[in-house]
């Protein structure tokens, strides 16, 4: 595992150090820890005076860089943590930096309702008004902002047991909308 530190600043990294580090006059400049049991982490200082935790990497010959998060919300020792769990899965052959992206770029639940209505729905269902009127009206609106990864079954089954009780074959038919939403969204 190679780390891309280079020419850049290095100094000791303390509570008190990383509060006095100045602001650049522009752009940004990365400070990396003496301390070599942490190779890669460091602290970004933005002309603004942001001050972000990070760690350099390899994975697959690329450089790589993870944002842990920001100083002084996350401390110095949670920041340590976080980059040693990271630096643990770089040597397993995972990339942090790779399934933050993923994740930050998923989709939400409106936006999978929407292309599973206009890519499959649409295309395959004579009966997408039926679909599309079913999602719209029993779902909860709050779900709409949600990533739909973070809709979890426990969800759908709360949904599914408070429409059982008020209208049990329409609980089915919910259901049954929805398995086929999230195995489209899998797909």
């Amino acid at each position: 595992m190679c780390y891309l530190q280079g020419a850049m600043p290095h100094l000791k990294l303390t509570d008190r150090s990383v509060r006095g580090l100045p602001a650049p006059a522009t752009g940004q400049i990365d400070y990396f820890d003496k301390d070599r049991k942490l190779p890669g982490f460091g602290v970004r200082v933005t002309a603004a005076g942001t001050k972000s935790w990070l760690l350099l990497y390899r994975q697959s010959d690329r450089p790589r860089r993870f944002t842990l998060g920001r100083y002084p919300i996350l401390s110095l020792a949670d920041a340590r943590a976080k980059a040693k769990e990271a630096l643990a899965q770089v040597t397993q052959g995972d990339d942090p930096a790779a399934e933050k992206k993923v994740e930050r770029e998923a989709g939400t639940f409106g936006e999978l309702v929407d292309t599973y209505l206009q890519r499959h729905a649409k295309v395959r269902k004579r009966s997408w008004r039926e679909d599309e009127r079913m999602l719209r009206k029993y779902v909860p609106k709050e779900w709409t902002h949600r990533k739909a990864a973070a809709i979890a079954r426990a969800d759908v089954r709360e949904l599914v047991a408070d429409l059982a009780d008020r209208t049990p074959i329409m609980a089915n038919r919910v259901l049954a909308c929805l398995r086929k939403l999230f195995n489209f969204g899998l797909q």
